[in-house]
């Protein structure tokens, strides 16, 4: 199927190819994006033959596809369109494939097509804040996400206020600059998701002082609970707990049944528990070394302590020592001008 974009002003040319078409057997379609040539509502005008809107006589900067979906939206007022129609009239091609026809590219099977993202704080940021100002924090958060991902590619941003803390999801499809599909190029790595979420607190600390954020791992030095040892924890208190029901419902009469599920506990038991110490003993190492260092940071910062006082003392030593000078030689300065005037006063009755 051929799709023939049309605006009204090449009418004749269009029959033209649309007879030629059918004269090769090729299936083709027009579209109409606009039956008129200027569209005009209270404050925005839509000129279809310069492809040009305007809000109250100021050109809006819209590529050619929003700049089509306006006209066509707008040419259609009062009208249900379909998904189809919208890809067929703006896009001109099949809308099956909707990814396909917005990123203008093949798109993988294992392809990122859709990113979910959450913003919010503390509940202690949102305790007691107006409606009114928890709107404008997450309005702030949106436009952040829109100069980072586009604003054309974000499907949703939705409020939740029905939990305990007010939070944002926001769906986004990774499309580059360039059309692209990749989720590594607007994403990237880890330091980079780090990169964002600096980038975001001083975006919103800018405009919310009140905000803050724990210290990063970086100024802290602390090191993440590996998943495999958190996972060993959870079960080994499993473990423990069941090793504690079983003490209890022992009894006379189920004795050896329960020894032997003791027994099968404890085997499971005991290499989680030497896996813990071990983890327990590394955890301290890294604690002692940690204190180590604090210990010799407190040292240095104690000498340096220590000189800045020995300089301090030293150069008030010298400014005291420059004070007695500076009223010495005051003093003698004057003695020699009294002494001078005396002479003076001698010469002039000798002569």
């Amino acid at each position: 199927m051929i799709i023939i974009q049309a605006n009204g002003a090449e009418r004749d040319l269009e029959e033209k190819i649309l007879a030629l078409l059918r004269r090769e057997d090729i299936a083709a379609e027009r579209v109409s994006l606009s039956s008129r040539h200027t569209l005009t509502f209270p404050e925005l005008t839509i000129d279809g033959r310069s492809q040009q809107a305007f809000q109250n006589g100021t050109a809006l900067a819209l590529t050619r596809i929003e700049f089509n979906m306006l006209l066509f939206l707008a040419s259609n007022p009062g009208v249900t369109l379909s998904k189809e129609d919208l890809f067929s009239a703006v896009w001109g091609r099949d809308s099956a494939d909707t990814l396909k026809v917005v990123a203008n590219t093949r798109i993988r099977k294992d392809s990122v097509v859709c990113i979910d993202t959450i913003i919010t704080s503390g509940p202690g940021f949102f305790e007691g804040m107006p409606h009114e100002k928890i709107r404008e924090f997450f309005a702030a958060g949106c436009d952040f996400m829109a100069q980072k991902v586009g604003l054309s590619n974000i499907i949703s941003a939705v409020v939740h206020m029905d939990e305990k803390t007010p939070h944002l999801h926001m769906v986004f499809v990774p499309i580059t600059s360039d059309g692209r599909l990749s989720a590594k190029d607007i994403i990237g790595g880890k330091k980079d998701c780090v990169a964002w979420q600096n980038e975001f607190f001083d975006c919103m600390s800018a405009r919310f002082p009140e905000l803050s954020r724990g210290r990063s791992v970086e100024e802290t030095g602390h090191k993440h609970i590996e998943m495999s040892e958190l996972r060993k924890s959870n079960k080994m208190n499993g473990i423990v707990n069941e090793l504690e029901k079983s003490i209890d419902s022992t009894h006379p009469l189920n004795v050896p049944a329960q020894k032997k599920k003791l027994r099968k506990l404890t085997q499971e038991l005991y290499p989680l528990g030497r896996d813990i110490e071990i983890t327990v003993a590394n955890i301290q190492e890294q604690a002692r070394e940690a204190e180590e260092r604090a210990a010799a940071a407190m040292q240095n910062l104690s000498r340096e302590a220590e000189m800045q006082f020995a300089i301090e003392a030293k150069l008030k030593s010298v400014r005291e020592q420059a004070e007695v000078e500076k009223r010495e030689i005051k003093e003698k300065a004057s003695y020699e001008k009294e002494h001078l005037e005396a002479m003076n006063c001698r010469l002039k009755i000798c002569t």
